[in-house]
C-alpha cells in the first residue's frame, strides 16, 4: 500500500501566496490612506486653529490680520472651493500677529517675512483669508487617495458646502459661550427661517452676516447721543415670505443699585450661573441671596415658571425689535391681515384685546416658541437698556408719531406729539434705541402702549384676557400669574416694575387686571422703559403688543 503525501500541494501554495499578497497590499493601500487622512486632518486642524485666532484678532482690533493680497487663486478657483461669499481680496495671514499658535503646514511665511521670494506665487506652503468671508485657505492644499486617482483639498470643508463651513465653523451661532466675544452666541435656527443679520453703512439695508460674528456687546464709551458702541446681535426671521426682525438678549445677572438708580450686569456663560468674570451668580429664589451684593440671574432666562421663566434654563432670547404689525401694513396704513410683520415705518398693530394678541403672537412660529413679550422679558429688556451694555442710564428718546409708526424718534424723551420725528437709521433716529444705535430695540418708550402677557389672578375681569388667563389660575412659560393682593403681588424681581418704579420719572400704576408697558406716543418723560400701568385688555386703538421667540 502507498502511503499519502501530508505535504503541501503546489496549487495550494500558490493560493497561499496569492492571498498573502493580497492581504499586504491592503496593509500597504491602508498605510498610504492613513497618511492621506492624516494630512487632511493636519490641514484641517491649521485652519480651525488659524480661526479662533483670527475670530480673537478680529474681536480685538476690528479687523483681520492680513494686508498683503496673494496674487493668483487660479486653483482655488479650479477646484471649486471659492463660494459666493469669498468676494474682494485674498491676503496672506500675518501668523506673527497671532500668540500662540502652532501649525503643521505654512513653513513658507518664513520666506515671505524674509522677502526670500522672486514672486509671492513662489510660496505656495501658505495660509491666505478672503478679506470678506474670513474663509481661510491653504494655497498648496493636500492629496487625498479617492476611488482610482487623488483629490486635492484646500480648506475644510468640500466644494457647494459654503454655507456648513460659515455656520457651524467660522461663528457659531447656536447659544453656546463665545470667550472672544464675552457672550452667549445668538441662537439661530435656519431650519425654521432665522438668519443672522449685520448693517450695512454703505447700502443702509439688512444683510445677512455670512460669519455669525456681526454683534459686539461691549460696555458703553463716551455719550450715547454721540452713538452707541454696545451692537446687540439681529436677526431676519422669514415666515410665509415676510421678513420681521429680532434682536438678541443674552443671559445675564444683575443687581441694582436703588439710590443711584444704576443697574450693573454681568453676562453668564452657556446656561449656568458663572458670569464671563467667574463671579457665582444666584437665582433669585435662593433663600442666601443679598440684593446688595450679589447679581441675580435674570429670572426671564431660569427654569422658573413661577417668576417669568421658561421651563428649561435659556442661553438667551429673542425679542422683536419693533412694535408689532401686519403684513400689510404700510405707512400710516394698519391693514386687515393676520399675518405678523416686525418692521420699521409700518403701522403697529392694534385695535384687538389683548386675549387676541396673545393668540396672533402664540401662532406666529410654533416651531421658535413665539409668544407675546411676558412681563419678565420687558424686565430683561428694560434692564439691559439701562446698564452699561445699553442706553447707560439715559433715557431713551420717545417714539412721538401719532400714527404709531414703528421705529420713530422724536429726537428726546420729551418729544411731543406734533414735534419733528426720525427714522430709525437716522441721527436722530438712533436715540430711540435701546442701544444708541441701529443694533438696539425700538419702540420701548411710547409708540403704542404695549400689553404684556402678565395678570392678576384675583380679579374676576380676566375675560379680554381669557386665552391666557384666569381667576386663580397659575403662572405658565408663557403668561405670568402675579398673585395675592394687588400690592403684594407687585413684587417679582426682574420685571422692571417694583424694584425700578418710578426711575426716570416713567408712570408706575400696579395691574388689576392686566398690565401695559412703555407708555404712547403722547406720553413724553412719564413714558419709557420704567413706565408701566394696568388696564382691563380690551380692544384700543392706543395698545399694541410685541413678540417674543425662544430658538430650539
Amino acid at each position: 500500500m502507498i502511503k499519502k503525501d501530508k505535504g503541501v500541494t503546489l496549487v495550494a501554495l500558490t493560493i497561499a501566496v496569492i492571498i498573502i499578497l493580497t492581504i499586504t497590499g491592503m496593509i500597504v493601500y491602508s498605510a498610504k490612506d492613513s497618511v492621506y487622512v492624516k494630512n487632511l486632518t493636519n490641514m484641517r486642524n491649521d485652519i480651525s486653529n488659524l480661526r479662533d485666532k483670527v475670530s480673537l484678532y478680529y474681536s480685538e482690533y476690528g479687523e483681520i490680520p492680513a494686508e498683503t493680497e496673494y496674487p493668483n487663486i487660479s486653483n482655488l478657483q479650479s477646484a471649486g472651493v471659492i463660494g459666493a461669499n469669498d468676494t474682494g481680496k485674498f491676503l496672506i495671514i500675518e501668523l506673527e500677529n497671532l500668540d500662540g499658535l502652532t501649525l503643521n503646514y505654512g513653513k513658507d511665511y518664513e520666506k515671505y517675512k524674509a522677502h526670500d521670494y522672486t514672486n509671492l506665487t513662489d510660496l505656495t506652503d501658505i495660509y491666505i483669508i478672503n478679506e470678506n468671508s474670513h474663509n481661510i485657505f491653504y494655497v498648496q492644499g493636500v492629496s487625498v487617495k479617492e476611488n482610482d486617482g487623488t483629490k486635492i483639498y484646500y480648506t475644510d470643508y468640500t466644494e457647494g458646502d459654503t454655507e456648513a463651513v460659515i455656520l457651524k465653523e467660522i461663528g457659531k451661532a447656536d447659544g453656546s459661550y463665545d470667550e472672544s466675544k464675552g457672550v452667549n452666541t445668538p441662537k439661530i435656527d435656519t431650519e425654521n427661517g432665522m438668519q443672522l443679520v449685520k448693517y450695512d453703512e454703505t447700502t443702509q439695508e439688512w444683510v445677512e452676516d455670512m460669519t455669525n460674528t456681526a454683534y459686539n456687546y461691549v460696555e458703553q464709551t463716551g455719550t450715547t447721543e454721540n452713538g452707541g458702541t454696545s451692537e446687540w446681535a439681529n436677526a431676519k426671521v422669514t415666515i410665509d415670505g415676510v421678513e420681521s426682525y429680532f434682536v438678541w438678549i443674552p443671559r445675564y445677572a444683575y443687581k441694582i443699585d436703588s439710590e443711584n438708580q444704576t443697574i450693573d450686569v454681568k453676562f453668564l456663560k452657556n446656561t449656568g450661573v458663572e458670569a464671563t468674570d467667574g463671579t457665582i451668580c444666584k437665582y433669585a429664589d435662593d433663600s442666601s441671596l443679598n440684593t446688595s451684593t450679589d447679581y441675580i440671574i435674570h429670572p426671564a432666562f431660569t427654569a422658573d415658571v413661577e417668576n417669568g421663566g421658561w421651563d428649561t434654563e435659556l442661553p438667551g432670547l429673542w425679542i422683536g425689535k419693533y412694535e408689532t404689525a401686519r403684513s400689510d401694513s404700510e405707512g400710516t396704513t394698519q391693514g386687515t391681515s393676520t399675518t405678523i410683520k416686525i418692521q420699521p415705518n409700518v403701522t403697529s398693530w392694534r385695535n384687538e384685546t389683548i386675549g387676541d394678541m396673545y393668540t396672533y403672537a402664540y401662532n406666529y412660529a410654533r416651531n421658535l416658541e413665539s409668544h407675546m413679550l411676558k412681563n419678565s422679558e420687558w424686565g430683561a429688556v428694560a434692564y439691559l437698556t439701562h446698564s452699561q451694555y445699553g442706553r447707560n442710564e439715559t433715557e431713551i428718546a420717545i417714539n412721538n408719531s401719532g400714527s404709531y409708526i414703528t421705529g420713530i424718534s422724536g429726537g428726546s424723551a420729551n418729544a411731543s406729539l406734533g414735534a419733528p420725528t426720525y427714522e430709525y437709521n437716522t441721527t436722530n433716529g438712533v436715540l430711540a434705541s435701546s442701544t444708541g444705535n441701529v443694533y438696539g430695540i425700538y419702540d420701548l418708550s411710547g409708540g403704542a402702549y404695549e400689553f404684556v402677557a402678565a395678570y392678576y389672578n384675583g380679579s374676576s375681569a380676566l375675560s379680554n384676557g381669557s386665552s391666557f388667563a384666569s381667576q386663580g389660575g397659575t403662572s405658565t412659560k408663557y403668561a405670568t400669574a402675579y398673585t395675592g393682593t394687588i400690592e403684594s403681588s407687585a413684587f417679582k424681581y426682574g420685571d422692571a416694575t417694583y424694584e425700578t418704579s418710578g426711575w426716570n420719572g416713567d408712570d408706575a400704576y400696579f395691574l388689576d387686571p392686566f398690565f401695559d408697558r412703555g407708555g404712547s406716543c403722547s406720553y413724553g418723560s412719564i413714558g419709557g422703559i420704567f413706565y408701566f400701568n394696568h388696564n382691563e385688555g380690551n380692544s384700543k386703538s392706543s395698545h399694541s403688543f410685541r413678540i417674543c421667540l425662544v430658538a430650539q
